[in-house]
């Protein structure tokens, strides 16, 4: 039986029917999507800030990478806050916070002249977009890229999609309504949605793990064996750091420590997020405020266990059986 029938069969099994839930962000409704040079790829961009969109995509287009830079690519909700930190803190040679806010260094959101404005190299960048939208530049040095098992990005995704996306951007309000398990339905078969499937995105993403300017990792492994992992990183940023260091950084990312930590550090996000993108002040205070208050959740393994439904996990498991490009990507869901 090929893919496709498996899959048709699990979508009659589930009865989606003709009114299965579109993202508010889908391309279909914005128009607005990043492609790959040969034009075979699309994927629905991200508007979160419509006034700073055309700018993003200009400097998106004309940007030259800077020497010592690195590029952290995620799919959202993979982990990216904490590697982030993490490969800052490696570049930095220090154990303590970093001061400046993760989301000023998102290409995707601000951008990039901005960015040179405020910090200066060496940094981490971060896109959720896949490497191959995005023009060569961006892939002229070291990329790190973090997966983390399915099941957990779908959970996690929905809670940030519902109670941050849904009070940032107005036409994603119906999102707060969204059952989980049409949400389930979404992630599983939509593929106009930002930033593209989740399933296409990391197949894409995996197929890179042998090229030596990137380095895949897992976000899984950082919370099982953090040290090791860590030690992964700086050995690719050759960043040269020591076993003591590494082991400190450890320490200072470990969720709950790391949670109370960085929101402190989080206090003038608005101020800077008004300064990069000329929105009124009052405003994005309180969007600002929004994120930190939602920015870290549980950071654990296995939460979906407590959250998806026997027949939603059952649809999961049919489509991730019909998967033929995950069947040796070694996820880890427990």
């Amino acid at each position: 039986m090929s893919n496709n029938v498996k899959e048709a069969q699990v979508l009659k099994n589930y009865k989606m029917g003709p009114n299965a839930p579109v993202h508010p962000g889908a391309r279909s409704k914005s128009g607005r999507y990043l492609s790959s040079e040969d034009g075979t790829v699309q994927v629905p961009a991200l508007i979160a800030l419509p006034s700073a969109f055309r700018h993003v995509l200009s400097d998106l287009e004309t940007y030259k990478w800077k020497t010592g830079d690195f590029m952290l690519n995620t799919y959202p909700k993979n982990g990216t806050y904490f590697v982030w930190e993490i490969m800052s803190m490696l570049l930095k040679g220090s154990a303590d916070y970093i001061e400046t806010p993760k989301q000023l260094l998102v290409i995707d959101l601000f951008p990039v002249s901005k960015i040179e404005d405020t910090v200066p190299s060496p940094r981490v960048l971060q896109s959720h977009y896949r490497p191959d939208v995005l023009i060569p530049e961006f892939r002229k040095n070291k990329t790190v890229i973090v997966i983390r098992n399915p099941k957990d990005v779908c959970i996690s995704l929905y809670h940030h999609e519902r109670t941050v996306m849904a009070n940032i951007i107005e036409s994603y309000e119906p999102l707060r309504d969204l059952s989980l398990s049409d949400w389930v339905r979404m992630f599983l078969y939509d593929k106009d949605v930002p930033y593209g499937n989740y399933f296409d995105y990391t197949a894409y993403v995996w197929s890179l793990r042998e090229d030596p300017t990137v380095l895949v990792l897992f976000f899984e492994d950082f919370k099982i064996n953090p040290v090791e992992t860590i030690a992964k990183l700086n050995n690719f940023m050759e960043t040269e750091r020591s076993m003591e260091l590494v082991q400190q950084i450890a320490d200072a990312t470990e969720f709950e420590k790391m949670k109370k930590g960085k929101i402190e550090h989080c206090k003038d996000l608005g101020v800077k997020m008004a300064a990069q993108t000329g929105q009124p002040e009052d405003e994005t205070k309180q969007k600002a405020q929004l994120i930190i208050n939602n920015l870290y959740r549980k950071g654990t393994i296995g939460d979906w266990k407590n959250q998806l439904t026997v027949a939603d996990n059952e649809l999961f498991n049919s489509f991730l059986e019909s998967w033929e490009e995950g069947k040796d990507i070694p996820f880890l869901y427990e």
